[in-house]
């Protein structure tokens, strides 16, 4: 998504604080932002979401999105995913309906994959993922 030349003004302004103040204190830390919700019928009620900055999942804080993807594979026993962004908004997903349509949104919205090979082969193997590089 793009603002133009005057993006100071014309972004989200919680984007732009981000931008001006926002010093990790933690080695690794980069914020996850969801920049849209791509609809579907399994993700109702959310579409309108875009912008957040996501800061848990499940309630496991996370730090990048290596951590966002580790925090929802790890939970695979768990029916309910639940996002929350910095403001307290939550988005609640049936697993097993997201699963089952997952392949389908990402054809439908020519999205190639779930995530950059870097990310695929760091998250499953517990590796750290060099920020910047995902």
């Amino acid at each position: 998504m793009s603002w133009g030349q005057d993006w100071y003004n014309s972004a989200p302004k919680n984007l732009v604080a981000l931008y001006q103040y926002g010093q990790t204190d933690v080695q690794g830390e980069e914020a996850v932002i969801l920049s849209k919700v791509l609809p579907a019928e399994v993700n109702s009620g959310y579409h309108e979401f875009r912008d957040l900055r996501i800061v848990s999942v499940n309630g496991r804080q996370i730090r990048n999105l290596q951590e966002l993807i580790r925090a929802v594979e790890q939970s695979k026993k768990k029916p309910i995913i639940t996002f929350q962004s910095e403001l307290g908004l939550k988005i609640v997903l049936d697993r097993a309906r997201v699963e089952s349509v997952k392949a389908s949104i990402l054809q439908t919205y020519s999205v190639p994959a779930d995530r950059s090979d870097n990310l695929r082969k760091t998250a499953s193997q517990g590796q750290p993922v060099t920020p910047g590089r995902e």
